[in-house]
């Protein structure tokens, strides 16, 4: 009755139907719109929508679900280790280690989209 799924509105583009190249704007010209204008800084390697964010994006998926399935096994492992001191402490090290990297790969991919976004 609670979990109810939420619609997916993040894969909708609102502004998928915007034409840029009519003039609307009070002052004739249509970049002139709030809409219109483009946040890229063009750059193709370090820009907004450059190559350098995209593969960091990648890396930071793929290490995310690695860190994941790492944590999900150290739990596994902790559960069936039936008491034995050894198999729960190194469950443990096993769980805290993924834990600490998901944290550093949100941490740098945050990072990472706030200078490329600022620079």
């Amino acid at each position: 009755m609670f979990a109810m799924p939420l619609p997916a509105t993040a894969a909708y583009d609102a502004l998928s139907g915007v034409d840029c190249s009519k003039t609307g704007a009070k002052s004739g010209d249509p970049t002139s719109s709030a809409v219109c204008v483009s946040k890229d800084s063009g750059d193709p390697i370090s820009g907004s929508n450059g190559i350098l964010l995209k593969i960091t994006n990648i890396i930071a998926y793929i290490a995310g679900a690695a860190a994941v399935i790492v944590i999900i096994l150290g739990g596994l492992r902790y559960v069936t280790s039936n008491g034995d001191s050894n198999n729960v402490a190194s469950a443990k090290i096993t769980a805290t280690g993924a834990l600490i990297g998901l944290a550093i790969i949100i941490v740098a991919r945050s990072l990472i989209n706030y200078l490329v976004n600022r620079l």
